[in-house]
């Protein structure tokens, strides 16, 4: 048997070979129902309701000092500081 004869061969069962089913698109997700399905983030204070925005006048040198020795101890922002002093006012 010659490679010729081998090649029409193979080609000519590859003829008696069923049809491969057609190819269905897979349905797309949308983008907005991928973000739903995300974990729920932590709602900042600027949109949590139990915050309100407070204009405050301090020395820029006196807050500056202030947030830096409250955040090496306890790691927090300013106006978590604010509101420590202000319960420990309310407190007294």
């Amino acid at each position: 048997m010659s490679l010729r004869d081998a090649l029409v061969g193979m080609k000519e069962a590859k003829q008696d070979l069923p049809a491969p089913p057609p190819v269905v698109p897979k349905p797309q997700v949308a983008k907005k129902a991928m973000v739903a399905a995300a974990p729920a983030k932590t709602v900042g204070k600027s949109s949590n309701p139990d915050y309100e925005p407070v204009k405050l006048y301090v020395r820029k040198k006196t807050r500056k000092d202030a947030t830096r020795k409250w955040e090496d101890a306890d790691g927090g922002d300013f106006s978590e500081l604010v509101e420590h002093l202000l319960k420990k006012y309310l407190s007294t």
